[in-house]
C-alpha cells in the first residue's frame, strides 16, 4: 500500500520559479526534478516531536510575533483598510492558511518559518475576528501538512482541508471556500497558472500573499486583472526584524475603497 504521506505530495508540486521576480519573467507549468518520494524521504516527519512540543513552538513563535514592530505595523495597515469605511468591521466570515509547509519534520529550520508564518496568520485571524459580527472559521490546506501538524492545528479549532490524490493542477478543496467574505494568507503558493487563476477569480477580500506581485504588471489572466482593478496596490507586509525573510516579499491587499494614506 502506498504511503499517505507520499500521497500527500502528488498534489502540489513545486514550480521553478525566481525569487525575485522580474518583468518579462514567464509563468510556466514546469515542476521540479524531484519526485514526491525524494522530497519525502529529503524531509519526513519527525517522529520524535508530540502535540506538546507543536503547542510551545507555536506558543513562541506567538510571542515573537505579538511584541514585534511588524504587527504593530500591520493592524495598523489592517484598521486603515477596512474595506468599506461606513462599517465598523471587515464582516468577513471565513480565514484561510495556504501554503505555509509542515509544523514537524526533520528540517527544523523550515519548522520554525512554517510556524512563525501560521502565528501570524492565526493572530491576524483573532484580530479579525474580534471585529466581525458574524460566524468567523478558520482553516488550513497544505499537503505536506502530518497527522501531528492536523492534530495541533485541530487543537486550536481551525479546520485543516483534506488535499486528495487528484487535483494537482488546481487549488483543491480550499476552492470552495474562497469568496468575497474570506481572508487569504499564502506565505508562497507555488505559481501555478490554474491555481492562481482559481484564487484570484474567487475575489478575496482580504488578501496576503506573495504570488500577486508581478503579475499585476503583467497581467496572464483576466481574472488578475479583475482582481487587480479593485484593489488599490499591494502594500507591502511590514519587515519583520526578528525573521526578515519569513515574511519578505508578502503584499497585503484590500478592497479599493480603502484610504491612500495607508
Amino acid at each position: 500500500m502506498e504511503n499517505p504521506q507520499t500521497n500527500e505530495f502528488k498534489n502540489w508540486e513545486t514550480i521553478t520559479r525566481a525569487r525575485k521576480y522580474r518583468k518579462g519573467h514567464s509563468i510556466t507549468d514546469s515542476v521540479s526534478q524531484l519526485r514526491p518520494e525524494s522530497i519525502e524521504s529529503l524531509n519526513p516527519p519527525d517522529k520524535r516531536m508530540t502535540l506538546d512540543d507543536l503547542k510551545k513552538s507555536h506558543a513562541t513563535a506567538t510571542i515573537q510575533w505579538q511584541s514585534s514592530r511588524s504587527r504593530r505595523k500591520l493592524l495598523e495597515m489592517l484598521d486603515i483598510r477596512q474595506p468599506f469605511q461606513n462599517k465598523p468591521n471587515w464582516e468577513l466570515k471565513t480565514a484561510i492558511c495556504l501554503a505555509t509547509g509542515s509544523f514537524s519534520r526533520t528540517n527544523t529550520t523550515l519548522n520554525r518559518r512554517a510556524m512563525q508564518q501560521f502565528a501570524a496568520f492565526y493572530d491576524i485571524c483573532e484580530w479579525l475576528r474580534a471585529f466581525s459580527t458574524q460566524t468567523f472559521e478558520i482553516l488550513a490546506q497544505e499537503p505536506r501538512f502530518t497527522n501531528l501538524d492536523r492534530e495541533f492545528l485541530e487543537s486550536l479549532s481551525v479546520r485543516v482541508l483534506e488535499v486528495g490524490p487528484q487535483g494537482s493542477q488546481d487549488l483543491g478543496p480550499a476552492i470552495m471556500h474562497i469568496t468575497v467574505d474570506t481572508f487569504v494568507f499564502e506565505p508562497f503558493l507555488e505559481r501555478k497558472i490554474n491555481i492562481l487563476r482559481q484564487l484570484y477569480a474567487a475575489h478575496p477580500r482580504l488578501y496576503i500573499g506573495s504570488s500577486m506581485h508581478g503579475l499585476e504588471e503583467e497581467a496572464y489572466f483576466k481574472s488578475t486583472m479583475r482582481f487587480v482593478k479593485s484593489r488599490k496596490p499591494g502594500k507591502l507586509f511590514p519587515k519583520f526584524d526578528e525573521g526578515p525573510q519569513i515574511f519578505e516579499g508578502l503584499r497585503v491587499y484590500g478592497d479599493a475603497e480603502e484610504n491612500d494614506d495607508c
